[in-house]
């Protein structure tokens, strides 16, 4: 489900919010940084963590989709817990679905017709 940002060009001021655009600007590349050189020492975190990147493209591109469905089939009044967990679970589950069916078959042929 996609978290939606204020607009980075408005603040209450009309000046442009330098918080938002400062933490996408450092904050972001820090946490990917740091992430990029840590270990994991746990057998259970590392396969959750594989399984996270290996939904993480399909995630990327249904998640908004599944959102934007979501607000017009509940007409933006449906903000409850449960709507939420259903929509990280239908995310989730979409995105399992292509990246087993959709993607990998198309990078095993791409990967076969290149070599």
């Amino acid at each position: 489900m996609a978290v939606l940002p204020p607009d980075p060009y408005k603040s209450f001021d009309n000046h442009p919010n330098f918080i938002w655009l400062a933490s996408i600007a450092i904050i972001v590349p820090s946490i990917v940084a740091l992430g990029s050189i840590s270990k994991i020492f746990n057998k259970t975190t590392e396969k959750i963590f594989d399984y996270l990147g290996w939904i993480s493209y399909p995630l990327y591109c249904i998640h908004v989709p599944i959102y934007l469905i979501f607000t017009v089939v509940t007409n933006n009044k449906d903000y409850s817990f449960f709507s939420f967990i259903s929509l990280i679970s239908i995310t989730v589950f979409l995105s399992h679905l292509l990246a087993k069916y959709i993607e990998e078959p198309i990078r095993y042929k791409l990967n076969f017709y290149l070599k």
